[in-house]
């Protein structure tokens, strides 16, 4: 058997690095980041425990791999439509996304929630979470701006809150919560016309 290429040992590291990855934000939103350990990583993972410690120092360092994801992943998404659209328009895909990102990736708001509740671990994740809602902010922004809000900093940062609350309430309640009702809620406060089918 052959040795393998230096491009065969990279698409092996990538693979590697991602199982981890995947496997770590699956334990870290179910069971908490205090609670997960390396070794219930690797083994989620399929791999053995010295191997996470060749692609990360340290625990916290995988979390922040695992933000560093999340933000490439959410990246511009929300304004991948039609560059003649109004702010309303805009701001309605960015809701109608937000909401589709709520019931598909409900993990991500469980984690979020957890890591907001351990003080230690978010001030160790601050350039993280600072770079993921500056992004944010200034996404919203210049529509708020063009809607004619005196402050729109400060509205987006509302806005933001309001789309948390949501988040919070539907995974604390599941398909109890009257998601598309609160959606709804918030698209009259910004006079978004409502599809009568939603």
């Amino acid at each position: 058997m052959s040795p393998r290429t230096k491009e065969q040992n990279e698409v092996i590291r990538t693979q590697s690095r991602k199982a981890i990855l995947n496997a770590a934000f699956e334990l870290f939103a179910l069971d908490g980041f205090s609670k997960t350990s390396m070794a219930a990583i690797a083994k989620e993972a399929g791999i053995s425990k010295g191997l996470i410690y060749h692609h990360f120092e340290s625990k916290e360092d995988v979390l922040k791999a695992v933000f560093d994801n999340l933000i490439a992943e959410t990246a511009d998404v929300w304004l991948q439509e039609d560059e003649n659209s109004s702010p309303v328009d805009t701001l309605n895909t960015i809701i109608d996304f937000s909401l589709i990102f709520m019931k598909q990736s409900p993990g991500w708001v469980r984690l979020l929630i957890h890591l907001a509740l351990q003080e230690d671990v978010m001030e160790g994740l601050s350039e993280h979470i600072h770079q993921l809602r500056e992004g944010k902010i200034l996404q919203v922004k210049p529509l708020f701006e063009a809607l004619g809000y005196e402050n729109a900093a400060e509205e987006a940062m509302y806005f933001g809150a309001k789309m948390d609350g949501i988040s919070m309430g539907f995974l604390a309640l599941g398909d109890e919560y009257p998601l598309q009702q609160m959606i709804n809620r918030l698209k009259l406060e910004y006079n978004i016309h409502i599809d009568e089918t939603e």
